[in-house]
């Protein structure tokens, strides 16, 4: 099982690609791999159980990818993150939230929350 989870930012520019790597263990200390079959997923919604405003993993418009190391890597494309509404007027308190989930395949009803973020959109200045 994984440590805690962590409350973090999380900062995404409209327009330019995205992509966040941090290291995922587990209670002892042991990094969650791939190798060990773990596999993960977040939301960004505009709220607790709010509508969606992007994915990485699973049916999203992004990835979620665990390496051999147990580093965990969200990630999405330019054109995505192009289309989506800024938080200066949406999310909580101008923000965002979002969880990031991990799972072994051999168990996906066992989720294991890793980290919540709070996400904050920022508009492009340049068009």
């Amino acid at each position: 099982m994984p440590d805690e989870p962590q409350l973090l930012p999380l900062n995404i520019y409209a327009g330019s690609e995205f992509r966040w790597t941090r290291g995922l263990n587990d209670e002892a200390g042991a990094p969650l791999t791939s190798t060990d079959g773990w596999t993960g997923e977040c939301q960004v919604r505009a709220g607790y159980g709010g509508d969606l405003i992007v994915g990485f993993g699973g049916a999203g418009e992004g990835t979620c990818t665990i390496d051999a190391e147990g580093n965990v890597t969200l990630a999405v494309s330019s054109e995505v993150t192009a289309g989506l509404p800024a938080t200066s007027g949406g999310g909580p308190n101008g923000r965002y939230v979002a969880d990031l989930e991990v799972w072994q395949t051999s168990t996906p009803a066992a989720r294991y929350r890793a980290c919540d973020f709070l996400v904050r959109v920022f508009r492009e200045a340049t068009v």
